[in-house]
């Protein structure tokens, strides 16, 4: 529990420390109703940053994400219930949102509603989510795919999480747009945009490659890559090897 911004520099130093790469903060603990003073943020902030370090905020009401924004994170995490005043604010000062709406993804509605919600929760819910990335798009928000998945779907967890893509298209977001947040916007949130997300010498050769329109035929395609390269290492390649994995060879 941090209750100074001594507090929060300390908790900070101590987890760079043991190797953090990355700083994650609740600006706010919803469900519960705690949070960090705009203070407390700023000195987490500042030391964090003083290491080299991103600093990302767990947050949904518009009060604790406008306070995380101006305290100066790089990111908010979920933003729920953000409005389009605070996106403007996080537009203004460059800040990403990471939309984790696994909610509104096929899976996360058959287990809301096996949870008990009613198909007017469920639909009301997907219109807040929908409503709210349409607006960050519109306002110029950066935006880096994020999934949240830590409930037990019943299935290996990434292929949970790409249910999260059909979520982001349900909002009307263009299947090359999402494939951005997830390769190119992400690799520049964590910064490392000059080796992850793009084809250039001395990047990480990661690549997948498809037969068809992705942006016509995404759902028919997208689990179905021919061609797969992970750090220059050829896994898969459909064309030659008929559907055994090069590393196989």
């Amino acid at each position: 529990m941090i209750k100074s911004p001594d507090d929060a520099r300390f908790a900070v130093r101590e987890h760079i420390n043991y190797g953090a790469d990355l700083i994650k903060i609740c600006a706010d603990n919803s469900p519960n109703n705690t949070a960090l003073t705009r203070e407390e943020m700023q000195a987490i902030v500042e030391m964090a940053h003083g290491f080299g370090k991103k600093v990302t905020a767990h947050a949904n009401s518009p009060a604790s994400i406008s306070n995380a924004v101006l305290a100066g994170v790089d990111g908010i995490e979920h933003g729920y219930r953000i409005d389009d005043a605070t996106l403007a604010l996080m537009a203004k000062h460059n800040v990403y949102l990471v939309p984790t709406d696994y909610h509104v993804a096929p899976i996360g509605i058959a287990y809301h509603k096996k949870g008990g919600w009613t198909d007017e929760q469920a639909n009301g819910f997907k219109k807040v989510l929908n409503n709210r990335l349409r607006s960050a798009e519109k306002q110029n928000v950066k935006i880096v795919f994020g999934s949240d998945i830590y409930i037990d779907f019943e299935m290996p967890r990434g292929d949970a999480a790409k249910n999260v893509f059909k979520a982001y298209m349900d909002a009307g977001i263009p299947p090359h747009k999402v494939l951005q947040y997830a390769t190119i916007n992400a690799a520049d949130f964590i910064g490392a945009k000059d080796k992850l997300g793009v084809l250039k010498p001395n990047a990480f050769a990661d690549i997948v490659a498809y037969k068809g329109d992705l942006e016509k035929d995404f759902e028919a395609i997208f689990n179905k890559a021919d061609f797969v390269v992970k750090h220059g290492k050829i896994l898969v390649n459909e064309a030659t090897n008929s559907g055994e994995t090069a590393s196989k060879k």
